[in-house]
């Protein structure tokens, strides 16, 4: 993996940094190719926002300005659409005595120039596990359809033109350990204590541990891209006293994430305000822009070798695959939820994993193509720099 950004990266964060603070977008210098940096813009989710800075560029080409405005133009629709559609779900949710929290994106929203600017894929809320049902027969009456529900964390619905809602019944499935338990604790109390509404509302304190801990699940997975970064950034900017609050800090410490948070803020600082960079934090960004908004595939399976790297990738390797063919038991149960009531039929439920797979994801089955393409010195290099930042803790 390269440790720097290339030109039209770079380009792109200062562009992102011109909108942010109300600037004039730099000239395009030589070696920056805007078709390139529109692709790189568009893999990270922030063509939209981008949009702002180049549409006064005098150098750009109309054909490729138009791509720019589209996708300017669908964060738009989406913005007001998904504003209109939280308001009616949670108005339904009230009248069916459905307790709801909206989570990250809409939280988000609020710390940039335009709430348009923070692209949001899907609306994400969080409801009691006893719900689940409940919410299902309510997002029908809306006329959504149901894409995904099968008794796991998470199901998922869709009503056109843009609407995708993910309703979760836990935050977190498979992350750091201490975020998972933490917040399945932090969930139960949520919905245990009374309220007037069936809406519920958290602390900015507690807002902003949460889309800590969400992205360095993302980081520690398949990574995650320039966006995260801005939301950090402005986390930082527009409420210092919140992120530098006990409580705030707490929480992180709690889930040994107070290390990664200090080194994310600092890249954040370096791209979009006046800190100077040092070689871990262009490492450090140089692996954010090669993620893209989500992460990617091949970076999952990269960062779960090297996590285990320790002088030997092939022992790495091996445990890597044995992983991911026998997850242990709290995961299976996010996907089989028998397996709550009946722990011990564990095993049982490996092969039906294995054939549920060979029939309908046997995408999944790349797990060994890229974990034998993994080589000594990118195991070596993720492992360094996630120790370095917090992410790999002993």
């Amino acid at each position: 993996m390269r440790k720097t950004l290339n030109k039209n990266e770079k380009y792109l964060i200062d562009v992102l940094k011109s909108v942010l603070h109300g600037l004039p977008v730099p000239k395009v210098c030589d070696g920056v190719n805007l078709e390139t940096v529109f692709k790189i813009a568009k893999f990270h989710s922030v063509a939209n926002m981008a949009y702002y800075g180049v549409k006064n560029l005098s150098d750009i080409s109309p054909q490729l300005l138009a791509k720019w405005k589209e996708e300017y133009d669908k964060a738009q629709l989406k913005d007001v659409v998904q504003k209109v559609e939280l308001d009616l779900i949670s108005k339904t949710f009230e009248k069916e005595g459905i307790d709801h929290l909206p989570v990250k994106g809409f939280t988000l929203k609020e710390l940039y120039p335009k709430s348009d600017m923070r692209l949001m894929s899907d609306l994400d809320i969080l409801i009691p596990p006893d719900k689940v049902e409940a919410a299902r027969d309510a997002m029908i009456k809306m006329g959504y359809t149901v894409e995904h529900f099968d008794g796991g964390v998470q199901d998922v619905y869709y009503k056109p033109p843009v609407m995708d809602v993910e309703i979760h019944n836990n935050l977190f499935v498979e992350t750091i350990k201490t975020s998972v338990e933490f917040y399945r604790e932090y969930a139960k109390k949520l919905f245990s204590t009374e309220s007037k509404t069936r809406r519920r509302y958290i602390s900015d304190e507690d807002a902003f541990a949460y889309i800590v801990a969400h992205t360095s699940k993302h980081y520690r997975g398949g990574g995650t891209g320039i966006r995260s970064v801005l939301d950090i950034y402005l986390m930082c900017e527009k409420k210092p006293d919140v992120v530098s609050s006990e409580s705030f800090i707490n929480q992180l410490k709690e889930q040994k994430l107070d290390l990664f948070f200090k080194h994310i803020s600092n890249l954040s600082k370096v791209w979009f305000s006046d800190m100077k960079s040092t070689p871990l934090y262009d490492e450090m960004g140089a692996y954010v822009l090669i993620s893209g908004t989500y992460g990617t595939r091949s970076g999952e399976i990269l960062n779960r070798v090297s996590e285990n790297y320790n002088g030997s990738l092939a022992k790495s390797k091996v445990s890597n695959v044995l992983k991911r063919c026998f997850p242990p038991l709290y995961l299976m149960q996010s996907q089989y939820s028998w397996l709550k009531k009946y722990p011990w039929l564990l095993p049982v439920s490996y092969p039906m994993r294995f054939a549920a797979v060979l029939v309908h994801r046997r995408k999944n089955l790349d797990v060994f193509t890229n974990t034998a393409n993994i080589s000594e010195e990118e195991a070596k290099q993720i492992n360094a720099l996630h120790k370095n930042t917090g992410i790999f803790t002993d």
